[in-house]
């Protein structure tokens, strides 16, 4: 099926993609992952890929917003790997999640030791991976991930295995034990997206049965916990039926033995589900003959030559796939920082060796060299703290390909994650603002998006000049222009905002955009399992709250509903209005304009065209076709005009704007860009065609189509939009 312009419904999909837009993303994942053609032409000849956000902004492949859209054809281009030969799985990957103290290493010991344990607590850093066989389950690669919340930030980078499943371990007995739970589910469920053909299988156990007198009520309890968190989360997760609730040190239990035949029978369907392409094969089995001590890490280019070495038939297409499809499996790593490319062959190295030393906390003291916290760390400082375990040359760019670390001079690097918990957001006097937050109370955002964000923005805003104070939950530019924070109380969001000039309306719109669009993109990338929405801060609440934790907001349908005719919307929570003008950015938000058409207020011009309307009607015309004519048409008279033009002369300003500014004053109307073109076109008012011509253009421009009433000439009364 196509249209006249011979596009195909994945044409027009790719179009009117929105990488801002969940339905839009959608759309097009699934209608190239269940086929559509890539390949394909209109009429003009371009493929969907090439029209991709035409509608919006046309996004190359190699975009970071395009990266939903990358995901998928790789996922497509799988079956040219599948269609050769290819083998079963044999090993499955096992995650071990939750709090500290719940019993994830115990478990693990259990399983691999088979006999009772009982061990002095000792943390988990990092990641800690290793291949075992079990008895009556088989072989498995068991990943035990440090509870700690410092390495939430990095533990969903090697959640999204294909061939894995996830037994979220928690305290039974923890008085808060259900909300915990809750937590971990919406850990997992942020990293999920609902596009995804394959979701993470979840077992849950809980453990500490043995400190329950009562072991019914332990099953009981526990029973309850799973019912409802299987009802609460729905479809959304793939959490297994079974009530598991253990004594995590004692492997000969009966509740152990029931434990292992869940992970028994999920593992062999897992097993029978997954395949390995021979090609993945041989990489895995020639990896680790690829790599040198301390450096487990290789450029890209020099990766695809050593898996031609391996297969001499396979094409450069192929081994990138190929190199996907182990990444999609946890078996290798990808990271790209700009051109630079670089596969990390031992995860375990990244995991435990890498990131589990450099996010420790003072609880891991005793068992690690620790890297205290700093707003900033010389190279020296890290050459040094890396010396045993990696070439910091290297791993210093694959840091930041993965969004943990930022410098500006190669000399000084900032590790977000790693900076102080003390905020760094002044008392500025910030007045526009907006709100990125989760709305939806399952969702939560992913643990790495904050320092990701940060270090995105760094490098956005940032320069060796104007470098940032970073702080755990913030971040503010030494010049006050810019700040933002993370919220982590009553609901999960990231608010930020910057310093408004009405001179820089055009520049203040476009700071906010590109941040948004840092932020969305990021949230959809990193977190695609949560639902999102964007809020415009309140004026007064910023100012109220110059840290900008619980600032208030309105959504845009609240601002679009619900303005009155003077131009106010009143927030319920606070109890007061505000200017529409206050809370957006008037004279640089072209979104606003387009929505609202020619009823907007003259203000809401964009700054050029309204720099050449009225610099047309400042300057003085024998037919008075300029702001002297206006003045009259809206009742000023001559002893208002000569005080507008005499402070005009003193401040050097626009004539045409004290005058609508002047009439806005005296008479609290507003007056419609329909309202103002009309008397400016009118040949019995003004009569000012190129005048009127420039708010035309403008609308053009915009998409909107301007016609010509002389009712509409009419001066507007009260209550008029």
């Amino acid at each position: 099926m196509s249209t006249t312009n011979q596009e195909t419904p994945l044409h027009i999909a790719c179009k009117k993609y929105d990488p801002f837009d969940k339905d839009s993303i959608d759309m097009c994942v699934l209608m190239i992952e269940c086929g559509g053609d890539l390949e394909v032409k209109n009429k003009v000849g371009h493929t969907p890929i090439d029209v991709l956000g035409r509608n919006r902004k046309t996004y190359g492949l190699e975009s970071e917003h395009a990266k939903p859209i990358k995901k998928a054809i790789q996922r497509r281009e799988y079956s040219l790997l599948l269609a050769e030969e290819s083998y079963p799985v044999t090993i499955v990957k096992v995650f071990l999640v939750g709090d500290p103290t719940a019993g994830k290493t115990s478990i693990k010991n259990s399983l691999t030791m088979n006999t009772k344990q009982m061990h002095a607590y000792i943390p988990t850093p990092g990641i800690d991976v290793g291949t075992y066989e079990i008895e009556d389950v088989g072989t498995l690669s068991i990943w035990d991930a440090a509870g700690h919340i410092e390495y939430h930030v990095t533990h969903g980078m090697f959640l999204g295995s294909q061939n894995s499943l996830v037994v979220l371990v928690y305290n039974l007995k923890e008085p808060n034990a259900y909300a915990r739970l809750q937590y971990w589910l919406r850990f997992l469920r942020s990293g999920q997206s609902d596009t995804a053909k394959t979701k993470l299988t979840i077992a849950i156990v809980a453990t500490r049965l043995d400190e329950f007198d009562d072991k019914e009520e332990a099953l009981q309890l526990a029973k309850k916990h799973l019912d409802d968190v299987r009802a609460y989360f729905g479809k959304a997760l793939d959490i297994a039926t079974d009530l598991l609730v253990v004594n995590a040190c004692d492997a000969q239990s009966n509740e152990m033995g029931i434990f292992k035949s869940t992970l028994r029978n999920t593992t062999m369907e897992i097993k029978g589900t997954r395949k390995i392409p021979k090609l993945c094969e041989a990489i895995l089995e020639n990896k680790a003959s690829w790599v040198k001590p301390k450096n487990p890490v290789l450029p890209f280019l020099k990766f695809i030559e050593r898996v031609k070495e391996v297969d001499p038939l396979a094409s450069t297409k192929l081994a990138k796939i190929a190199a996907n499809y182990l990444e999609d499996m946890g078996e290798l790593f990808l990271a790209q920082n700009g051109n630079i490319s670089h596969v990390v062959l031992d995860v375990q190295w990244l995991a435990y060796y890498i990131i589990g030393p450099t996010l420790a906390g003072d609880i891991f003291a005793d068992q690690l060299n620790v890297l205290a916290p700093k707003a900033a760390y010389s190279k020296e400082e890290l050459e040094g703290y890396y010396r045993d375990v990696a070439d910091f040359s290297t791993l210093s760019q694959l840091l930041q390909s993965l969004g943990l670390m930022v410098t500006f001079n190669d000399i000084n690097f900032v590790i977000p994650a790693k900076a102080p918990k003390e905020s760094g957001i002044s008392k500025a006097k910030f007045q526009k603002g907006r709100s990125i937050f989760c709305d939806d109370d399952r969702s939560m955002l992913s643990p790495v998006v904050f320092p990701t964000i940060q270090a995105r923005i760094m490098k956005a805003f940032g320069s060796e000049s104007n470098q940032p104070i970073v702080s755990l939950g913030s971040m503010q530019f030494a010049n006050e222009t810019l700040a933002l924070v993370k919220q982590y109380e009553e609901r999960d969001a990231i608010n930020f905002a910057v310093e408004y000039k009405d001179e820089d309306a055009e520049l203040c719109y476009n700071d906010l955009e590109k941040m948004t669009s840092i932020i969305v993109s990021t949230m959809y990338e990193l977190s695609p399992g949560t639902s999102i929405a964007t809020g415009y801060l309140s004026p007064q609440s910023i100012q109220q709250c110059p840290t900008l934790v619980s600032v208030q907001y309105y959504k845009m349908k609240d601002i679009e509903l619900g303005e009155d005719d003077d131009g106010t919307v009143y927030h319920k929570s606070l109890e007061i209005k505000e200017k529409t003008s206050d809370i957006l950015v008037a004279g640089g938000n072209p979104q606003f304009l387009r929505k609202k058409g020619m009823g907007c207020d003259y203000q809401w011009m964009l700054r050029k065209p309204k720099e050449r309307l009225f610099g047309l009607l400042d300057s003085t015309t024998c037919l008075r076709t300029d702001y002297r004519s206006l003045a009259e048409i809206l009742n000023i008279d001559h002893g208002d005009l000569r005080v507008i033009e005499e402070r005009c002369l003193e401040s050097n300003s626009s004539r045409t704007e004290f005058v609508l500014n002047h009439w806005r004053a005296t008479t609290g109307q507003r007056m419609s860009l329909k309202t103002l073109h009309a008397i400016l076109k009118h040949p019995g008012l003004v009569g000012n065609i190129e005048a009127a011509t420039t708010i035309e253009d403008m609308m053009y421009e915009l998409g909107q189509q301007v016609t010509f009433d002389i009712t509409d000439a009419d001066t507007p009364s009260s209550g008029e939009c």
